[in-house]
């Protein structure tokens, strides 16, 4: 018995032997033909589902765990609208070839780990030399690279059910943050990256024959080189560096950092040479965006039953921005950066108060919540401003918002805060709470070199205008200008017209109008655009006096400065008497607006609509002056023909209605003049009455205060 067990044994020792030296020798080659065949298979379908062509030279395998690739590239299909997109000199076979060539690697190589089937984890490491990426925007709007990506999100559509139940639950930022902080990626090593991006816009080069395109704009990224080095016993660290060319400059940057799954922590540093800009910005916005460096951390997310807590912060140093929409010159040495603290359930984001916006040494402390984002949101914000120095708050503003503002001297501190509440189910609910404090020492001495009060308490000024044809002009506010007409002598139906339509609580606000401000907050959210503004007579009166016309945010925020401080101190009186002051201030708004094309004043109005100087008005001439206001220089479209549409027609009859409520007229007087009627016999009638209806002609919402009045 004894010799037929060992007997046995050794024959099954030897088919065990047998089996590991055809594993050994004849098993790799087994698996490298299966592996190829499945890159192979892979290739193809993904060929069929982009319409592109994808080739590989050579796939070799040094050793059992490692594959090499070589000159690998992803082609377009060809196109023969893509020789439009060839630049002039670069006509041969070679350009439409590297036009095609969205990717190609010249050698690749990837390491498997042995057991890989055990862990999960397939691939180490990937190594990669000479990466070259070639995207460019057509003049039609797409990308050469759009039918991949479609192709990417159809097969994601078609995997979404399989998300985890537990993912399901999850707030949408959380999960994101989640699944890619948890996965062990393989190391990485690619050098040599370059990556080409041409825009298109449509415009043609002066060679009118080759029908070819000119770029609008080109960027390039040289030299690029990415490493991400894994490892189960320490944190990943990664480095993406290289050169990125733009017209006109060439800058290099660095951004590395570190990565802990365990504990969902991420930490990023960037660092950029003199001069750098961010590329692409300014082809979406129009705003260039400079960099010197920055540094990003994801300190924690903590899971939690019902939601999971982020705590993040951003760090920007030296940020530069130069946008026409800001201001016209280039805003720099700015810090700006947040601390977040946020609670992160399914449907809602809860914002703790240790969250925090700074702008150099201004701090913002945010909290508030942004519920039900998945269907009709509510978000419900508290900003405050802690108590901040006069001069540590206009040190913190870039130069180029407060122009008019330098040389802006004050002494004491002050402390802002606001409540916004936006029900996006009911827009017209919308509540904006605001609170201003200053310190009992505020004094202020100068509100800027080139802003002059003080000559505005005169009996006559001049006041600069730019006229039609863009020439300046000066007028005379006050005696030595035929057409000024004094507040006193301004009637009272035009004066409360006026305020109807521009500024019904002008004698009781500070120069800010909340109703006006809520109302603007929800027809801007309803366009998805701003649409309309909230400015009062006050503000209008300081962009007049001492502002440009441009839309940019230097403008508006110089503008709330000073109609602020300027309706504060009641600097248009010298008793400081408010309701002074603002009887000023509306007779100076008054005599410089403007009435029609290079028509300024109410004098100069009353003469070119109807003749007469501005006492000889009648209710419904004045009330027709007051409702032209938002847009006089198309006065023309309030007209049919000389006669007044029937929108002019019922708002006009409104505003005879105010008048009589606000007892500024009788109900006889009301009944009388409705419908209103109103006949142009000054020099306007000339344009007035051979102006045709068009149906693209509308008229600007007037606010009219039907219900809340002073």
């Amino acid at each position: 018995m004894k010799a037929f067990f060992i007997k046995y044994w050794k024959i099954l020792a030897s088919v065990i032997a047998a089996l590991l030296i055809l594993v050994i020798f004849a098993g790799p080659p087994l698996a490298h033909m299966i592996i190829r065949d499945k890159i192979d298979s892979a290739l193809r379908r993904f060929e069929h589902k982009t319409h592109t062509t994808v080739k590989i030279a050579s796939i070799d395998f040094p050793s059992a765990t490692s594959m090499t690739l070589r000159d690998f590239s992803i082609r377009l299909a060809f196109d023969s609208s893509y020789t439009r997109y060839i630049p002039d000199g670069e006509v041969d076979p070679d350009s439409l070839a590297q036009l095609l060539n969205l990717v190609s690697i010249q050698n690749m190589s990837v390491d498997f780990y042995l057991f890989g089937f055990l862990s999960g984890n397939y691939i180490r490491s990937v190594s990669a030399d000479s990466v070259s990426i070639n995207l460019f925007r057509k003049a039609e709007g797409d990308y050469n690279f759009s039918p991949l990506i479609d192709s990417l999100k159809t097969k994601a559509d078609t995997t979404e059910q399989a998300v985890p139940a537990s993912d399901q639950s999850k707030n949408k930022i959380a999960g994101f943050i989640q699944r890619y902080l948890d996965k062990k990626l393989p190391s990485v090593a690619i050098q040599r990256i370059a990556v080409r991006y041409i825009g298109f816009d449509g415009a043609g080069t002066k060679n009118k024959k080759n029908k070819r395109l000119r770029p609008s704009y080109e960027a390039s990224l040289n030299n690029g080189k990415l490493e991400l080095h894994e490892s189960m016993f320490r944190d990943a660290q990664f480095e993406l560096s290289g050169e990125v060319v733009q017209p006109g400059q060439a800058n290099t940057f660095t951004i590395n950092g570190t990565l802990n799954h365990s504990q969902h922590q991420l930490y990023i540093n960037g660092l950029f040479d003199a001069g750098f800009k961010i590329p692409f910005v300014e082809t979406v916005t129009g705003a260039k965006i400079y960099l010197k460096n920055f540094d990003a951390q994801l300190l924690s997310l903590e899971e939690n039953s019902e939601y999971d807590r982020l705590h993040a912060t951003l760090n920007i140093y030296d940020l530069g921005i130069h946008s026409d929409a800001i201001a016209d010159e280039k805003l720099s040495n700015m810090s700006i950066g947040f601390d977040l603290n946020l609670d992160l359930a399914p449907n809602d984001i809860i914002i703790n108060p240790q969250t925090r916006f700074y702008l150099n040494k201004i701090n913002f402390n945010v909290s508030g919540e942004m519920a039900n984002l998945h269907d009709k949101p509510l978000y419900q914000f508290r900003v405050e401003m802690p108590e901040i120095t006069i001069n540590d708050f206009m040190f913190s503003i870039p130069s180029a918002l407060k122009r008019k503002l330098e040389g802006f001297r004050a002494n004491g501190s002050m402390a802002y805060a606001f409540d916004l509440k936006i029900d996006m189910a009911h827009l017209d609910s919308i509540r904006f709470d605001p609170e201003f404090t200053l310190s009992h020492d505020f004094k202020l001495y100068n509100l800027g070199d080139s802003i002059n009060v003080r000559k505005l308490l005169d009996t006559a000024f001049a006041h600069a205008v730019i006229t039609e044809d863009g020439d300046d002009s000066v007028i005379v506010v006050g005696k030595g200008n035929k057409y000024f007409t004094p507040i006193d002598s301004i009637p009272s139906y035009l004066v409360k017209s006026v305020l109807f339509c521009e500024d019904v609580s002008f004698f009781k606000n500070d120069g800010f109008n909340l109703l006006q401000i809520q109302k603007s907050i929800a027809d801007n959210i309803r366009a998805k655009r701003f649409a309309r503004g909230a400015s009062t007579i006050s503000m209008q009166f300081v962009k007049n006096i001492y502002l440009s016309r441009e839309k940019t945010i230097s403008r508006k925020f110089q503008e709330l400065i000073l109609t602020w401080l300027i309706n504060r101190e009641k600097m248009l009186d010298r008793n400081k008497i408010k309701e002074n002051h603002k009887k000023r201030l509306l007779e100076i708004y008054l005599n410089i607006i403007e009435w029609g094309p290079d028509v300024y004043g109410i004098g100069r109005a009353s003469e070119f609509y109807f003749k007469k100087l501005p006492a000889q008005l009648s209710v419904p001439e004045a009330v027709f002056l007051a409702t032209i206001i938002p847009n006089p220089k198309k006065y023309g479209r309030y007209f049919d023909n000389g006669v007044p549409k029937s929108a002019e027609v019922n708002l006009m009859n409104l505003m005879v209605k105010l008048l009589y409520e606000d007892s500024v007229i009788t109900k006889e007087q009301m009944e009388r003049l409705t419908p209103v009627q109103v006949r142009i016999t000054g020099e306007a009638a000339q344009y007035i009455e051979g102006y045709a209806a068009d149906s693209t002609d509308v008229f600007e919402d007037i606010d009219l205060p039907t219900r809340q009045r002073p």
